[in-house]
């Protein structure tokens, strides 16, 4: 189940990609663009999950705490990955976002000591490799 949800994940990030260059291919028209396309695209995930939680949000002030600076984080990254592939090749744009990854697994197994397998290994040495 695992591996669905991750290639599930997988094809919907790819296909985000696509699609954001194909927006901007087609119609962006300015820096405000980016904003009104940012706005919708957060109210689609707020009302899928509104609707998938039967409109009823269960939270607590950690999750507040925790959700803050990710949405901040996730905000300026996607904006910026839109202004980049605005005007790079899609490409260079979706390598070098992938490589945002880096990061994370790296505080993974240097701070958190998650244990790193071989599938770890081979899928970061493909990753570096593309």
């Amino acid at each position: 189940m695992t591996y669905v949800m991750l290639f599930t994940a997988l094809f919907s990030f790819s296909f985000q990609g696509i699609c954001i260059k194909y927006y901007n291919m087609q119609y962006f028209k300015g820096p405000n663009s980016h904003h009104a396309f940012n706005l919708i695209t957060s109210l689609m995930m707020a009302l899928f999950y509104l609707a998938f939680n039967g409109f009823q949000l269960h939270f607590s002030w950690g999750t507040v705490g925790f959700a803050i600076p990710f949405g901040l984080g996730l905000m300026t990254g996607f904006l910026f990955y839109l202004k980049a592939a605005a005007i790079g090749p899609l490409a260079l744009t979706a390598v070098l976002y992938a490589y945002s990854l880096l990061f994370p697994i790296a505080y993974g197994i240097l701070f958190l000591h998650e244990q790193v397998k071989v599938t770890h290994v081979v899928g970061l040495a493909l990753m570096l490799f593309t």
